[in-house]
């Protein structure tokens, strides 16, 4: 008769999805010094998030520009440049390679989770991330928009955890995108994937048979349209 492996040890045992965690993490280290010459703004984004941390105060107008200095400035992205500065002042320069690190880490884990949702087919899941990192590796840059890959993939997942019924928290959704509008200003692509995914589902519902549209959930529009 064999031994049941106690509980706890499952815990420690790596999992699929915490290998495709590891792998991009140590893959955006590798690519570090790629990463921070490659764009030229990183500068500004801290210098401006050094200025609202000292003063308290999100700037309104453009401060720093040679031409525009005074102008109206729409600060879509000051909550990410804080986060640069605190990353920065924290650990230098190796601080905001590791916080990038951990984004986009993060967001890949994200999409392995949602592609296993809906298929459940780990090599569709794995593929779909091998091809994800090879086309969006050209933008893994020290920038804000890092953010909107981490939002756009925990924003999918939650649509699809109440497409599937495996969770009614729709408020997550407005307090996600009250935090992203405040990041970057590529939060117009969650009300873009919202509306899209909207459409797909109902126009699945349509196409299906009295038997297989039991399978959404009563609630989900709903939560969707709440």
């Amino acid at each position: 008769m064999k031994k049941q492996t106690p509980k706890f040890l499952n815990y420690l045992m790596p999992t699929f999805g915490n290998m495709v965690w590891c792998v991009v993490f140590f893959s955006v280290l590798l690519l570090g010094r790629r990463m921070m010459n490659g764009d030229g703004d990183l500068g500004r984004h801290i210098t401006i998030g050094n200025t609202i941390l000292d003063h308290w105060k999100i700037p309104l107008q453009d401060l720093f520009s040679h031409t525009m200095t005074g102008q109206t400035l729409t600060p879509h992205e000051w909550l990410s440049q804080v986060l640069f500065a605190l990353a920065e002042r924290i650990s230098g320069f190796n601080g905001i390679l590791l916080m990038c690190a951990l984004v986009i880490a993060t967001s890949f884990w994200l999409v392995y989770k949602r592609v296993r949702l809906s298929s459940n087919n780990l090599f569709i899941a794995l593929l779909v991330v091998f091809l994800a990192m090879i086309t969006s590796s050209i933008h893994w840059l020290t920038r804000p928009h890092i953010f909107t890959f981490l939002f756009l993939a925990l924003w999918l997942f939650i649509l699809e955890m109440l497409r599937l019924g495996k969770s009614t928290r729709w408020w997550l959704l407005p307090i996600l995108m009250l935090v992203w509008a405040n990041v970057h200003g590529a939060f117009i692509a969650g009300f873009v994937t919202w509306l899209i995914f909207g459409v797909g589902v109902g126009w699945d519902f349509l196409r299906q048979k009295p038997p297989e549209r039991e399978m959404l959930p009563d609630h989900f529009w709903r939560n969707y349209l709440l």
